[in-house]
């Protein structure tokens, strides 16, 4: 199986690359190399690679600065996105896409599950839903994987923005009153090879077309969850004296507006693939056991 991956050195991707290079011929391609405000240079990449499989991992991912630049990120998230999904149909071509837990208005009582009424609050999350509307539209053969909080060891995310703040700071103020599910790279690539290889095993993959919540079990708020990485990761990485206290969105300067409760609902994608999942805090000890 030739598999085409796109977003090469983003988080998820660079992940995917490590993971399924081990296995299968994988074509990489990082925004450098395919600029997907380029349609026609898009294209003509899928065309010349002419793959099996597409892994989409690209996106625009700011989302403070998705506000400001709506055109960029609408192009990157939707528009690239559609194009894909069109070439994929007419050749036949499997595409497996990354959406986000921001397709979500947070107003839910209890986790998301797929079939939900989607209602995203910034153009980050309008641009990805829109991304996910262009897969479904073009009836290629895809199944969408919406993930949340992701977090990995080589890019700037959460807990290397804490990392870094604790060591410069006395004090790091951390919003305690929007819920989500810390989500690895490493989580995510390893289930995204485990559902490839369940489809290839069971030599049929139209019955397991569609979109999946792709996350572990439970939940946490950006507080706890930097207090318990904090409190784990080794004293010489860290700042010494540093305390981390609770603070509400409300008194954040963000431009951005973001769900309060995007807790995504794992058991479809754990059912049909039929594996099961540990809480997010067992994969976050388990990468900070790893990289530290």
């Amino acid at each position: 199986m030739k598999i085409l991956l796109f977003g090469s050195s983003g988080q998820i991707g660079s992940e995917i690359h490590r993971k399924f290079s081990i296995e299968y011929e994988i074509k990489i391609f990082s925004s450098k190399e395919v600029n997907f405000q380029n349609l026609n240079q898009l294209k003509k990449c899928i065309n010349t690679v002419n793959p099996d499989l597409i892994i989409n991992a690209a996106a625009y991912t700011d989302v403070n600065n998705a506000e400001i630049n709506f055109e960029e990120a609408d192009t990157i998230n939707s528009k690239a996105v559609s194009v894909i999904a069109e070439e994929c149909r007419k050749n036949e071509i499997l595409l497996i896409h990354y959406s986000t837990d921001y397709v979500f208005d947070g107003k839910s009582k209890k986790p998301y599950i797929e079939t939900d009424q989607t209602n995203p609050l910034s153009v980050y999350g309008k641009t990805k839903r829109n991304g996910e509307q262009m897969i479904k539209d073009s009836y290629c053969d895809n199944i969408i994987l919406r993930t949340s909080w992701v977090y990995s060891s080589n890019k700037n995310n959460f807990i290397r923005k804490i990392i870094n703040n604790s060591i410069n700071n006395k004090e790091l103020h951390i919003v305690d009153d929007q819920f989500g599910t810390p989500t690895s790279t490493e989580f995510i690539s390893n289930n995204t090879l485990h559902a490839v290889k369940h489809m290839q095993v069971n030599r049929t993959s139209d019955k397991y077309f569609g979109i999946y919540h792709l996350t572990p079990n439970g939940h946490t708020n950006w507080y706890e969850y930097a207090v318990r990485f904090m409190s784990k990761v080794p004293e010489k990485e860290k700042g010494k004296n540093c305390v981390i206290l609770p603070k509400k969105t409300e008194k954040l300067s963000s431009i951005a507006n973001r769900p309060t409760f995007s807790v995504l609902d794992n058991r479809k994608f754990s059912a049909v693939f039929d594996n099961r999942f540990e809480s997010w805090s067992f994969y976050l000890d388990k990468f900070i056991n790893k990289e530290f």
